[in-house]
């Protein structure tokens, strides 16, 4: 789509675009802090140093650290205590140009939004109002409290609007055919049943391993760690016991070999079921039955359904990409590689994939086309921004990457 083209479309759309966008301000301006918080040093303070430059345009270091402290509000919410700094500075420094980006863009498509829009916008939020009415010394006094000018605040609404306008134009320009969202319905609510069979290389095991031989394996500085790690996340749940209402923790040097040697034992087991697993493949592939083998050493599980989305596999675990590979096979064929989990592997053939019943589709299908507009919009605006990221030309301050 050409600049004048699409500059033409956003003229003619405005007036409709503009009373969504005051209702999507009413939501995101009710908490007076967050209001600042993403508004409020938009512009820096006069003589601050600036940390980014994208396409010319200077970014202070207070906007950069504003992001930084609203993504890690959400980060401690969401996972406590896990926060890396530099990853949180690294992820609002993109966030803040990409941002800048869309800015510059909306502008460059002469995307305007007038004096009088910004005011209506502005009226509306909730912080500066009393009793549903908007009141201009509470505006001004909350600003002042800010240490901000209403011309910078209202710069930054205007900002925020014409992303928002450039936003709704790039999700217009996105749509799904009706072939397209049942492909995707089907895809996402068939089901497929299949049947495995399972080695616990643990039950085949002919020897125990010698003590010399888990010294030799826990000498290898990998395993050592790998012992370190698994101590460390179980050391409250399997090492800690009460004694006289006191917790006494075993220490590491008192069962390292006794952890180790589980290790081992698992690893040798897990090699003898997959060579046992590689046998039963090749019988599967070749349409015999697993009868062949002791059946005490295969244990054969059948009907078992998953969907698409699948992501937890019986007695396997997490397999994210099994269920998406399964899809694919037909009917009666079998799952080409053995899967492992553990000290056990696994062999799996499809049984049957049933029909999908429309009914429900027909049922949600408005649903569900706005569902699926909503992520294609997302996805598309991702790609959109990326376009524009490739293209700039940014500068960081080496201080700022410190």
């Amino acid at each position: 789509m050409g600049r004048a083209t699409f500059a033409t479309m956003a003229g003619k759309k405005f007036k409709k675009k503009f009373k969504e966008i005051v209702t999507w301000g009413l939501v995101i301006g009710i908490c007076v802090v967050m209001l600042f918080m993403t508004y409020g040093n938009k512009l820096g303070k006069e003589g601050e140093e600036f940390a980014l430059k994208v396409n010319g345009e200077h970014i202070p270091r207070t906007e950069v650290f504003q992001v930084v402290r609203r993504l890690s509000s959400i980060y401690e919410k969401y996972a406590p205590g896990q926060q890396n700094a530099q990853f949180l500075k690294n992820l609002a420094i993109e966030q803040v140009i990409r941002d800048r980006l869309k800015e510059q863009k909306a502008r460059d498509l002469k995307l305007i939004v007038s004096d009088t829009e910004v005011r209506e916008y502005i009226q509306n939020f909730p912080a500066f109002q009393e009793n549903g009415v908007f009141k201009k010394d509470l505006y001004f006094k909350l600003l002042e409290s800010n240490r901000m000018t209403h011309e910078a605040f209202e710069q930054s609404i205007r900002s925020q609007l014409q992303v928002g306008l450039l936003t709704d134009l790039l999700r217009e320009n996105v749509k799904a055919s009706q072939s397209e969202l049942e492909q995707k319905y089907k895809i996402e609510h068939q089901k497929l049943q299949y049947d495995y069979a399972v080695i616990d290389g643990k039950k085949i095991a002919t020897t125990s391993p010698k003590k010399e031989d888990v010294f030799a394996w826990l000498s290898d500085p990998q395993n050592k760690r790998k012992v370190e790690l698994h101590y460390n996340q179980n050391k409250q749940l399997k090492y800690t016991k009460k004694v006289n209402d006191k917790e006494e923790i075993t220490p590491l040097n008192a069962i390292e070999l006794d952890i180790a040697h589980e290790f081992f034992l698992e690893e040798k087991a897990l090699v003898e079921a997959q060579k046992l697993a590689g046998e039963v493949l090749k019988s599967w592939k070749e349409g015999k039955s697993h009868a062949l083998f002791k059946i005490k050493d295969v244990e054969l599980v059948k009907n078992k359904e998953i969907t698409f989305k699948t992501l937890y596999f019986d007695k396997m675990g997490y397999k994210p990409e099994l269920a998406s590979s399964l899809f694919k096979l037909n009917v009666n064929e079998v799952y080409p590689e053995v899967v492992t989990n553990q000290s056990k592997a696994f062999i799996l053939k499809v049984v049957s994939k049933p029909v999908i019943d429309m009914k429900e589709f027909s049922k949600k299908e408005k649903e569900l086309l706005e569902a699926h507009l909503t992520s294609k919009s997302q996805s598309f605006e991702v790609s959109f921004t990326e376009v524009l990221r490739k293209d700039a030309e940014v500068e960081i301050s080496p201080d700022l990457l410190k």
